[in-house]
């Protein structure tokens, strides 16, 4: 492996990710209530046809202020619009995410791709308030955005410069624009975030050069002076992306658990109990 930390457990989160997103969508298709009309909820009227969406984790910024629902800044990454949307985002996804965690290791990944979309989702919070906002695509950015830094860094491998720097600029200013256009419906706002999210994270982060075992780094946490010795930096530094990755997909499982209560609410306002 040319970058990155080989975990064996957690080899492919990109992957895992393309999956837990078309299972959500198929869920969504499945057993969303159908026919349903305008509805009160969070004292604000909500049309019946963005209730599956909700239902899922859809970020409505009236919602996520007004209930303290930021649990949705999370979720959202999860939802799509329609099948178009996620074969798009996975795609997307998928070529994406595994050049970043290849490169950079499973920990890195996981900070790169749910802070982007989180940062995402606030920028969607301040400019579309009253909009619904669902899709990886700010997430989806921010990975972009960790590449195109990537390429102007002398540590990036040789074999990683056809698909960082300036090699993604038409992309992504081709899909900057077209958000632009009126009626395209497309966030920019969570585009943007993500993007330059992910451009920082790309600009101050190294690109690991060495393979390390999850297994090795806890065995070297035994050692007394591990927080000491300048000659275990490197393993410092490494630990440190293995809490924040951790403490990451903590965050989300915690906001899809936060959802349940809401969305057994958002029924029951459904059905006009």
């Amino acid at each position: 492996m040319f970058g990155g930390i080989s975990v064996n457990r957690f080899r492919n989160a990109s992957g895992t990710l393309v999956i837990l997103n078309t299972v959500l969508y198929i869920a969504m298709v499945m057993f969303s209530p159908r026919g349903v009309g305008n509805f009160v909820y969070c004292k604000t009227l909500i049309p019946g046809s963005v209730a599956k969406y909700l239902l899922f984790g859809a970020q409505v910024g009236i919602i996520v202020s007004g209930c303290g629902e930021w649990f949705r800044l999370f979720t959202a990454m999860f939802v799509h619009g329609g099948i178009l949307h996620l074969l798009f985002n996975m795609y997307a996804l998928y070529y994406l995410g595994n050049l970043v965690e290849y490169t950079y290791g499973v920990w890195r990944f996981l900070v790169f791709y749910f802070a982007s979309g989180f940062v995402g989702n606030v920028a969607t919070q301040v400019f579309y308030r009253s909009s619904i906002s669902l899709g990886a695509s700010g997430a989806i950015f921010g990975l972009a955005g960790v590449l195109l830094s990537a390429g102007f860094r002398s540590d990036t491998p040789i074999f990683l410069r056809p698909y960082t720097g300036a090699a993604l600029l038409p992309m992504i200013i081709f899909n900057i624009v077209y958000g632009f256009i009126p009626g395209s419906g497309i966030n920019n706002a969570a585009h943007i975030g993500g993007l330059i999210t992910g451009m920082i994270f790309g600009y101050f982060t190294n690109v690991p050069h060495y393979p390390i075992s999850l297994r090795e780094l806890s065995y070297r946490l035994r050692y007394r002076d591990f927080w000491t010795n300048p000659w275990y930096r490197n393993l410092r530094r490494e630990f440190i992306w293995v809490l924040l990755g951790s403490a990451s997909v903590v965050v989300v499982v915690i906001a899809f658990i936060a959802l349940v209560p809401s969305s057994v609410r958002m029924l029951n306002a459904l059905r006009g109990w």
